[in-house]
């Protein structure tokens, strides 16, 4: 994610569709800012999200990686996943979390990785369940319900 792609990501997270677990879309001023943020996690740490084309013809497909969130006092990095609509249920979700999973645990050496997910988002939860990741507690996140779904490097033996 590069402030090349905020009109892009504009486009995402400004989708009713894409942000209906989210308490509102977002507007072009906080794409700006999450752009930027990311490529302050770049810098300082190698975490982000990164921008998804398909291979085919190099269209945007929606965004994935790790960003940190502060979940009851503790930092965790969280695996995160938007697809725009019309590709919404190939496995491309899956497919990039998957790898962003192995990047996070083989490459950058951490040792667990969370999801923040609404009980009605039952994709998302699928996706999360697809890499590995369990239902670990459910709480209430910045003001509305949320399942913390988690993986910790040493659960993984073989990617599922």
């Amino acid at each position: 994610m590069s402030p090349g792609d905020t009109d892009t990501v504009h486009a995402l997270m400004s989708d009713p569709l894409v942000m209906r677990h989210y308490p509102r879309p977002w507007t072009r001023d906080e794409c700006i800012r999450w752009v930027e943020h990311n490529q302050r996690l770049y810098e300082e740490r190698g975490l982000g999200l990164w921008m998804l084309t398909l291979r085919a013809d190099g269209s945007v497909a929606g965004d994935c990686g790790l960003t940190i969130q502060r979940i009851e006092d503790e930092d965790e990095i969280e695996i995160g996943y938007h697809l725009v609509p019309k590709l919404w249920g190939r496995g491309l979700a899956s497919e990039a979390a998957r790898a962003t999973r192995d990047r996070a645990f083989a490459e950058l050496g951490l040792a667990r990785l969370v999801a923040i997910i609404a009980p009605t988002n039952e994709p998302s939860a699928n996706v999360a369940r697809a890499i590995g990741m369990r239902l670990e507690r459910e709480m209430e996140w910045r003001g509305r319900p949320q399942g913390i779904f988690a993986l910790d490097r040493g659960s993984i033996i073989a990617s599922p």
